[in-house]
């Protein structure tokens, strides 16, 4: 087969000299609809192998992180997290330095990391209700973080992480969030806008402090008042 192969240019010009019936013009097009369909199927291989390749990596920095994750908090348990060096985490989390730099440059991008996948998983589990009433209901009654791990990031002093995260997902999402219908001032709907945000953020920062003396069900209604009356 090789030997045709290389040959082909010389048998097919016997083929014409001898009247052209066109017999080995039609086998060589053959021959290459099958070697361009064996290139489309080995295409079609190495995308569905990349993809796997891909897929994998994804997989591997997810689990990454989350060690990285589960090993600082872990460790925030014990010891102070001022305290805490990389090593430490790295060791914790049984990854290397080499990947706690590859996700992250400090150990605060860890929670900030954490934190935002937390607010993310909320919209997965919570769609838009096309109700801004209902969605900071859903939102207060469901807080994606529990009181546990809040109380810990308190204790370490840092919940100005969570505000900065909550403010973060708010933003991005305001438009299930704007409570107020009045559009007599459209020129001022940034200022409208910052303010719904800075309460919400402000009264999860409140709850924090007061050691989260409301339940969820009051301090979502606390929420619902508070913005009927801006």
């Amino acid at each position: 087969m090789g030997g045709f192969v290389k040959d082909g240019k010389s048998v097919a010009g016997v083929a014409g000299a001898a009247g052209g019936n066109g017999q080995c013009g039609g086998t060589r097009s053959r021959g290459n609809a099958g070697r361009a369909e064996t290139r489309g199927n080995a295409g079609r291989a190495e995308t569905h192998s990349n993809a796997g390749v891909h897929g994998n990596a994804r997989a591997l920095e997810l689990r990454s992180r989350q060690a990285l994750a589960d090993g600082l908090f872990q460790l925030m348990e014990r010891d102070e997290y001022a305290l805490l060096t990389v090593s430490q985490i790295c060791q914790e989390a049984r990854v290397s330095r080499q990947t706690f730099y590859h996700h992250y440059s400090s150990k605060d991008e860890i929670i900030e990391d954490w934190l935002d996948q937390q607010f993310a998983e909320e919209i997965r589990l919570h769609p838009d209700s096309g109700s801004a009433r209902v969605n900071i209901q859903n939102l207060f009654h469901d807080f994606p973080i529990s009181q546990e791990r809040l109380a810990l990031l308190k204790r370490q002093n840092l919940a100005p992480l969570v505000s900065g995260s909550m403010r973060r997902f708010l933003e991005e999402h305001l438009d299930q969030f704007d409570y107020s219908s009045d559009n007599r001032f459209p020129e001022y709907a940034d200022y409208h806008h910052a303010l719904i945000v800075s309460t919400l953020v402000t009264v999860l920062g409140c709850w924090i402090s007061r050691d989260f003396r409301e339940s969820r069900d009051e301090l979502s209604e606390i929420v619902i008042s508070v913005l009927g009356n801006l």
